[in-house]
């Protein structure tokens, strides 16, 4: 026991520069790690973000579609006798949109 103590009190200063160094070399090992972690999360954010584009525009596409469609098939007449439904305005149609398209991403 005592020789350890002695060898510890003899060689002091290159145990704790072995110490320094290896704790630098976890850091920079979980700095590696972490980073990685960071490039994965931001590349399926991105992926997402561009199903999520593709799926706007799609179902804008088809919103315009059938709006097309419904009003060519009515005839005038009857428009003219009906009251007008309150419309949505477009910012409620794109937060029904997207919360269409987060709740298929993520169940």
């Amino acid at each position: 026991m005592t020789e350890m103590i002695t060898w510890i009190q003899t060689y002091d200063k290159e145990i704790f520069t072995g110490v320094f160094f290896g704790l630098q070399g976890m850091l920079l090992l979980l700095l590696l790690v972490n980073g990685h972690r960071i490039k994965k999360i931001r590349k399926r954010m991105n992926q997402i973000a561009k199903q999520t584009e593709e799926y706007l525009n799609r179902a804008q596409i088809n919103k315009e579609k059938v709006s097309v469609m419904a009003a060519g098939t009515e005839p005038v007449q009857n428009n003219a006798g009906k009251d007008k439904p309150a419309k949505k305005t477009a910012e409620e149609d794109e937060n029904g949109l997207i919360t269409a398209v987060l709740t298929e991403i993520f169940p």
